[in-house]
């Protein structure tokens, strides 16, 4: 949407393809250019540079319009989709721009192109329905565990019920003899059933039997001394802490203010956690 709005284009007209995992071209600014989202921090990180990239294929939209209406670029302006010459009543859409294009050898940089005042969006802070709900209601969108291909396998995985526990031992005898069972795999904190179908993984995976190793401080953890932990450590003004990020001088602030309010705020731990199953496909 971002892009849209800076493209000036037609948001009916836009589709959505999931970008490849180059982090350099793709990646989150706020974690090193990884490919990854987290923290709610998405529209924030790419704002910016999503609206540079949309000004950036606007202006060689009407690069190669002024080229196909041989007319100064000055003089043209854009619409939800056509760049238009509006002297001569001329417009061309944006489909028929690119379909007669050619990429420029450099792009205008993403320092010079000429964003638009907030004044003037059309999408961005506005109720525009998204592309992507409907065919997730409808059950067309295909997702990882949709694929089907000729011989897969599915695994079914068991993972260490506390970090940094590992395997000690695995009693499979009973899972191996299951239906469709094809191989039980073993890692430093995973155990794989393999089966040819995924319901049969499932069911052998319920005839594991797993001797975890002991995971040290883990193991002791309990959620209401933590919080009193962290609370002990929020109230030790002498243990310095890891700004995050720093604006002004909060501390001279604080020591100059003529009333200062202290209030203490605490949450339960919640398992910030995905709904849909995490699952991969592998071609090997």
């Amino acid at each position: 949407m971002v892009v849209a709005e800076e493209m000036d284009a037609e948001w009916a007209d836009v589709r959505i393809a999931p970008s490849p995992a180059f982090g350099d071209e793709y990646g989150d600014p706020m974690f090193g250019n990884k490919v990854f989202t987290s923290a709610s921090r998405a529209a924030a990180a790419y704002f910016d540079r999503l609206r540079r990239y949309g000004a950036q294929a606007r202006q060689v939209l009407m690069r190669n319009a002024a080229i196909q209406l041989d007319v100064p670029v000055t003089e043209l302006t854009t619409r939800p989709s056509p760049v238009c010459h509006e002297a001569s009543g001329r417009c061309l859409s944006y489909a028929e721009i690119a379909q007669s294009s050619e990429m420029p050898a450099d792009l205008p940089s993403l320092e010079s192109v000429v964003l638009k005042d907030p004044k003037d969006f059309r999408l961005i802070g506005k109720t525009v329905p998204r592309h992507d709900p409907p065919c997730k209601v409808n059950g067309s969108t295909k997702f990882s565990i949709d694929v089907s291909l000729p011989g897969m396998l599915y695994a079914a995985v068991t993972r260490a019920p506390i970090d940094g526990t590992t395997v000690e031992s695995v009693d499979h005898l009973e899972a191996r003899k299951s239906p469709g069972v094809v191989e039980v795999l073993t890692g430093d904190g995973v155990v794989a059933v393999v089966a040819r179908q995924y319901h049969q993984a499932l069911a052998a995976r319920k005839k594991l039997s797993i001797q975890w190793s002991d995971a040290g401080a883990a193991h002791n953890h309990a959620s209401a001394t933590a919080i009193q932990r962290n609370v002990d450590t929020a109230r030790d003004l002498e243990r310095q802490g890891i700004p995050w990020d720093t604006h002004g001088d909060a501390l001279a602030g604080i020591a100059s203010a003529g009333e200062v309010i202290e209030r203490e705020y605490s949450s339960d731990f919640m398992y910030h956690a995905q709904i849909e199953p995490l699952n991969a496909v592998v071609s090997v």
